[in-house]
């Protein structure tokens, strides 16, 4: 831990990559509903509750038999019986005897195949099956997607379509998920004013960072609570911070050593303690990330090139995948 007016000798990239890892870990964990779940990263891991399928079934429309009934060839099976996706059990079928089923309906015992409906033809004698049916036996076999019990999403996993079909098919309507991060944006420099405005105002550079950084974010479930532009000022930077409910401050600017890089100096009176400043990188070697009490803060320099690799390296990939750790300060 270093003094927030310290410039901290240069670490490698792996080296400031693992102190993230270090101190970023899930916020506190909220159970909702699958829909609300979208964009979370789960708390816990999901399990099966049941097997899937929960019992052998058809995987086509079709005509449950027995293989050694089609070994001639041709044959002619006399049907007992229909089983629909849903049905109980479907009973059992013996020698020369076929069921018709549909796709997720229960296979009958003593069948080892389905042969598809395109195959089949029902008459007055029977149905006849020909040519004899080759290849796959187009029967799901109970648990051969997944077991009851078996982990099939682990703790820290974004909650995509994907997850949520995989969920829901386990039997879970409700997940218990980290809270997503609240984020604050603050651009600094005197220099930038809103995009669309700079044509007419001097030599004013237009702010092209803070709508990418809000898209990062949001990328990563990420919640921007607030995103400001300030003047190269540190009682005004000191200002936007006290009031914040932020669980990640961005600081875009003011990351260097010029005279008015004000990012660390204005943080430092509120608590800000350093863990890593400088990282051997090109672009974005004067990125720096600290904490100020609960509060993780990553200060990003002011080139758009540099702010937005490092925002994608440290950001994207550290603090929000990551997510945010209750520890105070650093070891």
């Amino acid at each position: 831990m270093s003094a927030a007016t310290e410039c901290a000798a240069s670490i490698d990239f792996d080296t400031a990559l693992a102190i993230l890892a270090a101190h970023a870990q899930p916020l506190d964990a909220a159970i909702v509903s699958l829909a609300d779940a979208r964009g979370c990263y789960l708390a816990d891991p999901i399990h099966a509750r049941l097997d899937s399928p929960r019992r052998d079934c058809a995987a086509m429309d079709g005509y449950a038999v027995r293989d050694q009934d089609l070994a001639t060839g041709v044959a002619t099976l006399r049907q007992i019986g229909i089983s629909y996706a849903g049905d109980g059990e479907s009973g059992e079928i013996g020698p020369v005897e076929t069921m018709r089923v549909m796709t997720g309906a229960p296979l009958p015992s003593g069948a080892d195949r389905v042969v598809m409906i395109e195959y089949c033809r029902p008459g007055d004698a029977g149905v006849r099956i020909e040519p004899a049916p080759q290849g796959k036996p187009h029967i799901r076999r109970q648990g051969s997607d997944f077991e009851c019990g078996q982990l099939l999403i682990p703790a820290g996993t974004r909650v995509t379509p994907a997850v949520a079909l995989t969920a829901a098919a386990a039997d879970h309507g409700e997940l218990s998920v980290s809270r997503c991060p609240n984020v604050q944006i603050l651009a600094t420099g005197d220099e930038i004013v809103p995009p669309g405005t700079a044509t007419h105002a001097g030599l004013a550079i237009p702010d092209s960072l803070t709508a990418a950084i809000e898209m990062l974010c949001a990328s990563a479930g990420a919640r921007i609570v607030s995103k400001t532009r300030l003047s190269d000022d540190p009682d005004a930077i000191a200002r936007a911070v006290e009031a914040t409910l932020a669980d990640v401050i961005v600081v875009v600017g003011g990351a260097s050593r010029g005279d008015r890089d004000f990012g660390r100096v204005a943080l430092a009176p509120l608590g800000l303690e350093i863990a890593f400043a400088d990282v051997a990188i090109k672009p974005g070697k004067p990125v720096w990330y600290g904490k100020m009490g609960a509060t993780h803060i990553l200060g990003l320099p002011g080139n758009p090139t540099a702010a937005l690799t490092v925002a994608r390296l440290f950001l994207l990939a550290g603090v929000l995948t990551f997510k945010i750790s209750e520890k105070q300060g650093f070891n």
